[in-house]
């Protein structure tokens, strides 16, 4: 029993040196150290188990997720005792090796900031990187390296539209909130920004043998040493008598129309299909904006009639159970009928009317 005891304590010992040089090294209190393990082990214990039952088949991913959660809080704990009250501390003393965040850009001073660009500017091009599509990651990649640009590059974006819609903005503007304007970010100025080349076309054919882009309308290919593809998704096979949200732009000029269509006696239907964030953020925007159209006009809100079809048993499956619970209510206060495990199959017409086919 002593030998146990005694090697109980010998374990016990090396541990505690090991916590405490631990700490030591990242200029933090022993306390501070042992709190965030704590912390970070009642993280691992709270998502491993689901019903009283480990989840053995998560456990690796989980413990590979905390172990980065584990290094962020000991940085940022460390950060706190080095330099208190100063939220960007943590950005100096540990920054990217391989992305400068907006952080660090941002506290760069404009001349630092156009000695840099004469520096880029002065450099030979060695590569050619192009962006292809004005999706939200080449924005970003727009404007970081409208604030540090990289020596020896040649940035050259390809899009279809000039203006780019902010899809996070989209159900604002369907509700009225946003303008057009406020919703679309203008590619042409950011590319000045940016020092890139813009081109208003498509990319019809990728040759990755050659590494060239060939381009719509009989424009001659364009070489590159480094192509990304960001340009967002649309339905393979569009469907008759329906709106794709994707892609925005298309919608967004679609939905205009049907707006149009209020100065109309007839009877105003709007069917959403998908029961996820999406489906219901977009459905109750809808709603708003053609209920604030049709007291405008002077109209009743009876012609109107929202219809929500989820293939789901509920909506918004996935999420927590506040969240569902408070947009679910929200969706029957709006008056919105729900058709909960409805899979939509087609759309036809019968005598006129533009029907939807669900099972």
């Amino acid at each position: 029993m002593k030998r146990s005891q005694q090697q109980a304590a010998a374990i016990a010992a090396t541990a505690g040196a090991l916590a405490l040089l631990a700490a030591k090294r990242r200029g933090i209190s022993l306390q501070k150290w042992l709190r965030v393990q704590a912390e970070i082990a009642q993280i691992i214990a709270q998502n491993a188990t689901k019903d009283g039952n480990w989840r053995w088949s998560r456990l690796r991913e989980l413990l590979f997720l905390a172990s980065l959660e584990r290094a962020r809080r000991l940085e940022v704990a460390e950060a706190d005792a080095k330099a208190p009250n100063d939220k960007d501390a943590v950005y100096r003393l540990h920054p990217l090796t391989h992305v400068r965040t907006q952080r660090q850009l941002s506290s760069t001073g404009t001349k630092d900031m156009m000695a840099l660009r004469m520096e880029a500017d002065a450099k030979p091009v060695v590569t050619d990187l192009v962006l292809v599509g004005g999706g939200h990651a080449h924005v970003h990649v727009l404007r970081m390296l409208g604030m540090c640009p990289m020596p020896g590059v040649r940035l050259t974006l390809i899009t279809r539209d000039v203006e780019t819609p902010y899809s996070g903005m989209l159900p604002g503007h369907v509700a009225g909130v946003y303008s057009r304007r406020e919703a679309h970010i203008d590619l042409n100025k950011l590319a000045r920004v940016a020092r890139a080349r813009l081109i208003a076309g498509e990319v019809t054919h990728i040759d990755s043998d050659a590494q060239l882009l060939h381009l719509k309308d009989g424009r001659p290919p364009l070489p590159y040493d480094v192509c990304s593809i960001n340009v967002g998704i649309a339905p393979s096979k569009p469907a008759a008598y329906v709106t794709p949200v994707k892609p925005i732009a298309t919608f967004a000029q679609k939905w205009d129309a049907l707006l149009s269509r209020l100065d109309d006696d007839a009877s105003f239907r709007l069917v959403v299909v998908g029961g996820g964030a999406g489906g219901v953020e977009l459905i109750l925007a809808m709603v708003a904006r053609v209920s604030a159209e049709l007291r405008r006009r002077g109209r009743s809100l009876t012609c109107l009639s929202a219809t929500l079809v989820a293939r789901s048993s509920e909506l918004l499956q996935g999420h927590a159970v506040g969240v569902r619970r408070l947009l679910t209510e929200a969706v029957r206060r709006k008056g919105i009928r729900v058709l909960l495990s409805h899979e939509a199959l087609e759309t036809s017409t019968d005598n006129g009317e533009k029907v939807l086919t669900c099972r």
